[in-house]
């Protein structure tokens, strides 16, 4: 499970440039479940197959690898009860430390303007991509293909 999670980590930095502590933030569990987990040869530290699948859901990943590596299999998920949010996007993420880099005290005012024009550039972007995919559910359903 280690050498999984470690892969994880290794990906969403190659990915999204994160790092391990940016990828736990984004998932759906907690940096002592993170932790726990990387130690599983303990039972007690045995993540429970709804958790797992929560988790994989979180960062956009299939849970078939580590159901293989902890032995489970689809019959040990239950239904969810919860749904999850929607995991925090590359560029929303950016755009709120951008933000928050904005109000600190004492920026120049050449860096402010700087990061705002980032954060310009990064909506702009966004609102493109969501044009973009508008335009495409549209076309799939318009060719029944959706």
């Amino acid at each position: 499970m280690a050498a999984w999670l470690t892969a994880v980590a290794r990906e969403k930095k190659r990915v999204y440039g994160w790092s391990t502590d940016e990828t736990i933030d984004s998932s759906s569990i907690d940096r002592a479940t993170w932790y726990r987990w990387k130690k599983i040869s303990r039972p007690g530290n045995m993540p429970k197959a709804p958790t797992l699948v929560a988790f994989c859901q979180s960062l956009g990943l299939d849970p078939a690898e580590p159901f293989r590596i902890l032995g489970y299999t689809t019959a040990d998920v239950e239904a969810p009860t919860v749904v999850l949010p929607d995991p925090e996007s590359h560029i929303d993420r950016r755009i709120r430390l951008l933000r928050i880099a904005i109000d600190r005290p004492g920026i120049k005012p050449e860096e402010r303007q700087e990061l705002e024009v980032q954060v310009v550039r990064l909506l702009a972007e966004k609102r493109s991509m969501e044009d973009a995919i508008k335009a495409a559910d549209k076309a799939l359903k318009r060719h029944g293909a959706a």
